[in-house]
């Protein structure tokens, strides 16, 4: 959730010709920054048209009313509590506030929570026979084997083509 309300608007940006989101801001580790290529599906239901937009209105952030939010309760805690992170607080609301909107979809699965997104992310990465070090640098988790130290990330193409092999059935991504 903090990963999401902090994601700048300059953070979207192009790199090797590429659309990525560079997840760069306050972290839980040096392992969570990272860069994220845009699915051609998202684009072509309008993402960059978003982002213009959201710039055109003079905001900063990608989901903007989280942001700020979270920064409320950031100062919040900050002057009951003395010391005040940020990734205590996003995760504080915007979890909830995304149970509230699905329960008022009709979906009511207790099994449907917000971090569904991130394993259905990584299981569709993993059927898509995308390898598990990729998946792991699209997530931001850290690979703890003895190894890891000498392999220092993948190049944006690959990850593009990692993601472009994502598909959900049943789940139609067209504009």
């Amino acid at each position: 959730a903090s990963e999401l309300a902090q994601i700048k608007l300059n953070s979207v940006r192009t790199e090797h010709d590429i659309l990525v989101i560079a997840i760069e801001e306050e972290m839980k580790n040096k392992g969570s920054r990272r860069i994220i290529p845009i699915h051609s599906s998202l684009i072509a239901l309008g993402f960059t048209d978003r982002v213009r937009s959201l710039r055109e209105h003079g905001q900063t952030h990608l989901f903007a009313d989280w942001y700020q939010k979270g920064m409320k309760a950031k100062a919040r805690a900050a002057n009951n509590h003395g010391r005040a992170t940020l990734n205590h607080y996003f995760p504080r609301f915007i979890p909830k506030r995304f149970i509230a909107d699905i329960r008022a979809l009709g979906i009511h699965d207790p099994l449907k929570t917000f971090h569904s997104f991130r394993h259905t992310f990584k299981t569709g990465l993993a059927r898509a026979g995308v390898p598990r070090s990729m998946q792991d640098d699209l997530c931001g988790h850290a690979d703890n084997s003895a190894g890891a130290g000498y392999v220092h990330g993948e190049s944006v193409e690959a990850m593009q083509e990692a993601i472009e092999r994502l598909r959900f059935d049943g789940l139609e991504l067209t504009p």
